[in-house]
């Protein structure tokens, strides 16, 4: 009988020991999914409010708590900004009923209060009896007296939260019981909690200030690209006015020219043509950059551009101690659809680089074909170009350097080929042996095309 007696006790200990154990793994197991959910909402949820409310929504009910809010610290300083909070039915019904209003429209200076004023000092959590010990200074006292007691509030933690040191918020949690009431596994629960919001609501609010700057950037881009685009019409004025002039007299409209005279004006055009080529890759790099680029398709044969270029830029290349040489094709093309003026821009575009970037000797001009594509090439004497020149030509606003006539430019007559190519289904490229040993640039447009928009729209091109 002793020994019975004895072990009764040891028995009931063991009982509590259990239950405890037991009571304690709940919590854990309880904490564990509460922290999956905020984990799987930070996945999910980038936008600041959102994810404010989800978390707080998420936290007060799987802690049957009456508030849970979060407020943001708004920079360097100590003003803080509500984000939409969680609340029980009678905890909102008492907000309500007391005409209170917490919004993100209004922030609070939480240097004025003095337990707000520790938390965000010194970041670390502490207790509140009751919301009246918290904003009398921003809420007439009696209301929140009264929202204190229809909301069944007995005690008001403020956790800080805080990422790489940085203070990014508070995170408040509103109980119907006192602190000393919860478990310690609750209290580290709860104080885990606030490390998981941290981290989220700080991803949040990086994500939330790139999109605003990504937003930012897209309007002065815009602005920008309309700017050139009015600036550039106006520029084209002057050279398309002088071009017409120029074309009149050397046609013979204004009487005969002396050899002399034709000779001046002749350089003197090509200069001007080469003026009005930049000035349009202005623009359509404009357009590009705007979402629109229209294209006028129709069934054409590329050689009398070619033909007719060559014969245009042969005194801009004697300019500078050069020469074409053309290589039609021996054998008449089949007719392709294209935009004529366009495609006329990227092999003006191909000549005028191969000039610019050339010392001396000839410039080759070929026209070739295949059972399934025309291919454009011209290949000059240069400079040359290693590999990461290659790769960088096409893009906006890259320009060779070292030129042997120091030539001026853009950057944009590539980038602006590449794309006229490319919307034509083409294939736009460069080659060259290496430095010193010249390049050949060339693109190829299919015989057979499906083309039939007349309008491409560029505003997603990665060109």
């Amino acid at each position: 009988m002793a020994n019975t007696a004895a072990s009764e006790p040891n028995l009931q200990q063991l009982n509590e020991q259990i239950y405890k154990h037991s009571l304690e793994l709940a919590v854990i197991n309880k904490t564990l999914s509460l922290l999956r959910k905020l984990y799987q909402i930070s996945l999910l949820t980038l936008d600041p409010d959102k994810l404010s409310e989800k978390i707080s929504d998420t936290v007060r009910v799987d802690l049957n708590m009456e508030m849970v809010g979060i407020f943001i610290v708004v920079g360097e300083t100590k003003q803080i900004t509500p984000q939409p909070f969680s609340m029980s039915e009678r905890f909102a019904d008492a907000v309500n009923a007391e005409g209170i209003a917490w919004d993100k429209t209004q922030s609070f200076d939480a240097s004025k209060n003095a337990v707000l004023n520790e938390v965000i000092s010194d970041k670390k959590w502490l207790t509140a009896k009751s919301f009246q010990d918290l904003f009398s200074e921003w809420v007439e006292p009696s209301k929140l007296k009264e929202l204190d007691i229809k909301g069944h509030i007995d005690t008001v933690l403020i956790y800080p939260l805080v990422t790489q040191d940085e203070l990014i918020g508070l995170l408040m949690f509103g109980l119907n019981r006192g602190y000393d009431t919860l478990s310690d596994f609750e209290q580290e629960a709860i104080s885990s909690l606030a490390d998981v919001v941290a981290v989220a609501l700080d991803k949040a609010l990086v994500y939330d200030k790139l999109k605003i700057a990504n937003e930012q950037l897209k309007a002065l881009d815009k602005a920008r690209a309309e700017f050139i685009s009015i600036a550039s019409h106006q520029l084209r004025t002057p050279p398309a006015t002088i071009k017409w002039y120029l074309g009149a007299i050397l046609s013979g409209d204004f009487g005969e020219l002396s050899e002399e005279l034709r000779a001046a004006l002749a350089r003197t055009n090509v200069t001007n043509e080469a003026q009005i080529s930049t000035i349009d890759d202005l623009l359509n790099a404009s357009r590009i950059e705007r979402g629109k680029l229209e294209f006028f398709f129709q069934d054409a044969n590329i050689v009398p551009m070619v033909t007719a270029l060559v014969e245009q830029l042969e005194p801009l290349a004697q300019m500078h101690k050069q020469h074409i040489a053309y290589r039609p094709p021996s054998e008449t093309l089949p007719n392709i659809m294209m935009d004529g003026e366009k495609i006329r821009q990227v092999i003006n575009n191909m000549i005028d680089n191969a000039i610019k970037y050339s010392k001396q000797g000839d410039i080759e001009v070929m026209v070739e074909h295949d059972a399934e594509n025309i291919t454009v090439k011209v290949k000059d004497t240069g400079k040359g170009m290693d590999k990461e020149t290659q790769e960088a030509l096409f893009k906006k606003y890259s320009r060779g350097s070292d030129s042997a006539t120091h030539a001026t430019g853009l950057g944009l007559g590539m980038y602006v080929a590449k794309v006229i190519v490319e919307q034509h289904n083409g294939r736009i490229w460069a080659e060259s042996p290496g430095i010193g040993k010249g390049s050949t640039f060339a693109f190829s447009l299919p015989i057979k095309s499906k083309i039939g928009a007349t309008t491409v729209d560029l505003a997603n091109s990665e060109a």
